[in-house]
């Protein structure tokens, strides 16, 4: 038996076996502890690696039917989901680390939260994890109001905290009675508008109230290059065009896949805070990717890619600017100028427009 440390409790009980460095999914679902203790050490009993990690989670919960728990892991920047019944044991393999976390949530009952580390060779049992009943007391409120850029009419927006919506009245105010406290995110859709979500850390009996503003999508027509032979030179035998960037239309940009939009391994990813779209780095891998901006510089004056440190970081997007990428590889360089942003459906489809027709 190779658990570092064992601490017992019963009902409802989870494990996850650890690898560090790698995510291998296996899911088991048992029906006692005994059960689920017997898989964990036998994962790690045959972990030949020696990097593996058990936790063990049971919920205590005051019900009479199962209910299903929404198991959120926090794992380093990352975040992984799991649902079970509070009559089931559920093992997942997974990924972890020193400085992790769980939250636990439940319709009716206020969130449950611990942070933990797991080391090689340990078995983590977390105690006295248990469900309470939100209460009249205890409930947490919120209120809140939405309103739209260009004073548009905030009236009738879908507003949600996890499955519960409700719609904003004239004035677009709304209100969520008789919550459990924990982390809430509010969140507000309304059709052509973008950047309507909060989140708080709310505390039992507390009543809150959420301002949520929504913005017209932005977008920016650029002009694009991209160096396939990996070297400095971004003077010539580019691989370039234009495109329309933005997060509603391309917003993880791979330029070896010809300025496309990708789900993963991208150059850059775009995104929209408040009125102003930002480029940043999303995917960074092994090449240790960066952008710099290069000041008063136009697309054809930058013909190297400089031999500087490139930084990880966030850039608004104006006119005019012009960026340099090192790649996500590390061993490929691109460019692109931001030659117009807009803030309208009439400007976006009018630059589609003379696009599809060729015109720059």
């Amino acid at each position: 038996m190779k658990a570092g440390r064992v601490q017992v409790i019963a009902l409802l009980v989870t494990v996850v076996a650890c690898a560090a460095g790698r995510t291998v999914h296996a899911t088991e679902v048992f029906d006692s502890i005994d059960a689920a203790m017997d898989y964990a050490n036998t994962a790690l009993a045959q972990d030949e690696s020696e990097r593996l990690g058990a936790i063990v989670i049971s919920v205590d919960a005051d019900i009479d039917e199962p209910a299903s728990v929404n198991c959120e892991f926090r794992i380093w920047a990352g975040r992984r989901y799991q649902s079970f019944r509070t009559d089931q044991v559920l093992v997942e393999v997974g990924s972890w680390g020193p400085d992790c976390g769980v939250r636990l949530r439940v319709p009716g009952f206020h969130e449950v939260e611990r942070k933990f580390g797991v080391m090689p060779g340990e078995v983590l049992v977390l105690e006295g994890l248990r469900l309470e009943q939100v209460t009249e007391a205890d409930a947490v409120d919120i209120t809140g109001l939405v309103k739209l850029e260009d004073d548009a009419s905030p009236a009738g927006v879908d507003v949600r905290i996890g499955e519960t919506r409700v719609k904003t009245d004239a004035y677009g105010r709304f209100r969520f009675p008789g919550l459990g406290a924990g982390e809430i995110r509010v969140s507000a859709y309304a059709p052509g508008f973008v950047g309507m979500y909060d989140t708080i850390e709310a505390k039992r009996g507390e009543r809150n109230f959420v301002m949520l503003t929504g913005w017209q999508p932005r977008r920016a027509y650029v002009h694009w290059g991209y160096q396939p032979d990996g070297s400095h030179d971004l003077s010539r035998g580019l691989e370039e065009g234009y495109a329309i960037i933005s997060d509603q239309d391309i917003d993880r940009v791979s330029f070896a896949e010809g300025f496309k939009d990708v789900r993963g391994e991208s150059d850059f990813a775009v995104m929209q805070r408040k009125d102003r779209l930002i480029i940043r780095n999303f995917d960074v891998g092994k090449g240790r990717p960066g952008i710099l901006r290069l000041a008063e510089t136009s697309f054809d004056e930058v013909v190297q890619a400089p031999d500087v440190p490139y930084p990880e970081k966030d850039y608004p997007l104006d006119e005019g600017d012009v960026f340099v990428f090192k790649c996500y590889d590390g061993e490929h360089y691109a460019k692109i100028e931001v030659l117009q942003l807009f803030d309208n459906e009439e400007d976006y489809a009018r630059v589609v427009s003379d696009m599809a027709r060729g015109e720059h």
